[in-house]
């Protein structure tokens, strides 16, 4: 179970083929929740490119650089940056500009040697930093990081940057084991989380749950949250 000093969270995730559909989604969930996560996906680390980094959003994210305005709703939403993309470390400056409270980044996106320097850079940032592990990553990779990451991300699903795919039941023995290892560390699942599968991931030791197609597709999205919340 999880820590009694940990409080569990609903992260709407949010994933966009452009602006105008990040800001549509956002203004759905914006005043129901902290903080939100917005998949971005380059289309080498993931098989498909979303917003910003496909032909519909260059133009627009250097405007959010370049510009005072900040992402959609930042005035009353933090945004996590769930950053599937090559080369992590040539991106996270520009989502550290753009307004991001908090970083994701995948173990399998770069070199493990480049994650210290990536780690030290959000730090100095003044970002959190999470590490997410694909469901086949042995979690070992944990055990040098612990001390310098705020969470751990654990993929329910094989295929990063999909929305709706069936949960991989393995990952519940993996929240356990992350639990039973890293008491206090914060453990979020993203990927096959829905009302079905959730109060099995939190019973395994999850304090986050990363919800996207059974939030957004739900018919009302205020009450879908509102079950998640009682779990």
């Amino acid at each position: 179970m999880v820590q009694e000093t940990f409080e569990i969270q609903i992260i709407p995730a949010i994933l966009g083929r452009s602006l105008e559909d990040v800001h549509e989604q956002l203004s759905r969930v914006s005043r129901l929740v902290p903080l939100v996560q917005i998949d971005v996906c380059d289309g080498k680390l993931t098989p498909e490119a979303t917003w910003p980094y496909n032909k519909h959003g260059e133009a627009d994210f250097e405007n959010f650089l370049t510009e005072d305005d900040g992402l959609p709703f930042w005035e009353s939403v933090n945004f996590e940056i769930d950053l599937m993309t090559k080369k992590p470390e040539d991106e996270i400056e520009k989502w550290v500009r753009a307004g991001a409270s908090r970083i994701i980044i995948h173990f399998e996106s770069t070199d493990p040697d480049k994650l210290g320097e990536i780690i030290a850079t959000l730090r100095q940032s003044d970002v959190e930093v999470g590490i997410s592990l694909d469901v086949s990553t042995p979690l070992d990779v944990l055990e040098p990081l612990e001390e310098y990451i705020d969470s751990v991300q654990l993929m329910g699903i094989d295929r990063d940057g999909f929305q709706g795919q069936p949960f991989d039941e393995v990952v519940l023995d993996r929240v356990r084991q992350v639990r039973e290892k890293f008491p206090f560390m914060h453990i979020a699942v993203d990927g096959g989380v829905n009302l079905e599968t959730a109060a099995d991931i939190l019973d395994a030791g999850a304090d986050r749950l990363v919800v996207g197609s059974a939030l957004f597709e739900s018919y009302d999205i205020e009450e879908t949250l509102r079950e998640f919340q009682m779990l």
